[in-house]
């Protein structure tokens, strides 16, 4: 298998493990640090795989579409870190370590949400407008859902725990329409990006 086929085998074994974790309570807590440490190795191979962007970090020209993209997986990298961490600080089942659990439950909700919605940049930076044109209705949904769910006030550290009342497959489908929308946030703006550097460039 190639090393490309292999990446995207990764982004969508991701993407779906993600759209699980999230709703968190409707997984079960055993299910949920297993899929969690899963997640995360899978992240670290996924980060061996791009080893070469890793080391052209210092490296080279920054357009703005590569600085916004880099500050994005800079901050996903951080992110995970702290998900981890405070996920394993919390772990009731695999882990048992009990350590300053409102705080750590705290920075695991507020850093799942960011990592969540930085995903969604991530995979629209990468994504080709017009698969956003055919995913424009879960993207449209994904407005609908924020407003009514405790997303925001997660990423802004307002709650410490959120009720989940829907089925599995529904709050799945509330994520993915969520992720949906941050991609199509991502994907416009990498095109508004790419034009404006092609209209400022001589060549």
């Amino acid at each position: 298998m190639e090393k490309r086929t292999y990446k995207l085998c990764l982004d969508v074994t991701l993407f779906i493990m993600v759209l699980f974790l999230m709703p968190y309570l409707r997984l079960g807590e055993l299910l949920h640090e297993i899929l969690g440490i899963l997640f995360f190795f899978i992240i670290l191979f996924h980060h061996y795989l791009n080893l070469n962007w890793i080391k052209a970090i210092p490296k080279g020209h920054y357009s703005t579409k590569r600085l916004l993209l880099s500050i994005v997986n800079i901050s996903m990298a951080i992110a995970v870190i702290l998900v981890i961490f405070s996920g394993v600080m919390i772990s009731h089942r695999l882990f048992n370590f009990n350590w300053h659990i409102a705080s750590m439950r705290a920075l695991h909700l507020v850093a799942s949400h960011w990592l969540f919605l930085l995903m969604g940049l991530h995979i629209g930076f990468h994504l080709k407008l017009k698969y956003i044109y055919w995913l424009s209705p879960f993207g449209i949904y994904g407005i609908y859902v924020l407003t009514k769910s405790d997303f925001i006030t997660c990423l802004l550290y307002k709650t410490h725990f959120i009720f989940q009342d829907k089925p599995l497959a529904f709050a799945v489908l509330d994520y993915f329409s969520i992720m949906i929308l941050f991609a199509s946030i991502g994907a416009l703006i990498a095109k508004l990006i790419t034009k404006k550097q092609l209209s400022v460039s001589p060549y």
